[in-house]
Parts: C-alpha cells; sequence; structure tokens
C-alpha cells in the first residue's frame, strides 16, 4: 500500500501544474472561447497557492486514514472543506471581474 500510496501523490504532484493550466492555458480548440480564460481574472499567486495547499490537505489526511489516525482525519477533512469553499470564493470573485455586467 505505500507504494502505490507514494506513486498515487507523485503522479497527483506532477499534474498540479497542469491542473492549474486548465484554467486559464487554452489549446487552439479553445482559443477564441471567452470562458476559458478564467486566470486572467484570478489572482494566479493566491489561486496557485490555494491549489497546492489543497493538494497538501488531501494528502494529509489520505495518510491519516491509511495509519489508522481516524480522529486527525476528520480534522484534516474539516480542514479541507473550509479551504475548498475558499477555492470557490477565489473563482466566484474571478468569474464576476470576468463579466461584471451579469452581477
Amino acid at each position: 500500500p505505500q507504494a502505490l500510496l507514494a506513486e498515487m501523490f507523485r503522479n497527483f504532484y506532477e499534474n498540479r501544474g497542469y491542473t492549474y493550466q486548465l484554467l486559464g492555458k487554452p489549446s487552439p480548440p479553445y482559443l477564441y472561447d471567452e470562458f476559458w480564460y478564467v486566470d486572467l481574472y484570478l489572482d494566479e499567486y493566491r489561486w496557485r497557492e490555494m491549489l497546492f495547499d489543497h493538494l497538501r490537505l488531501v494528502e494529509t489526511e489520505a495518510v491519516q486514514m491509511l495509519q489508522g489516525n481516524y480522529q486527525g482525519s476528520i480534522a484534516t477533512y474539516d480542514a479541507v472543506e473550509e479551504q475548498s469553499l475558499e477555492m470557490a470564493d477565489e473563482m466566484w470573485r474571478g468569474i464576476v471581474r470576468q463579466f461584471p455586467r451579469r452581477f
């Protein structure tokens, strides 16, 4: 299980840059899609930090569960939920800045 977990998190962290890029780095089919350029309206530093914090929290929770630290896992899950809501708020602010006349 430890080797599988290590492989999963290696992939998880390797893909974080790709996940970040999905929010604002267009590929040819989306060059003219106004909804694709969300990153122009997000605070890049803040969004990147939030994404990486989220990955660290999810990793911590998974390790706690595998180690049988269920009480710690519950506390970390609560932190994941709170942090996810902060990410949603940040994305919402970016969308409002992108389409101010619609809000």
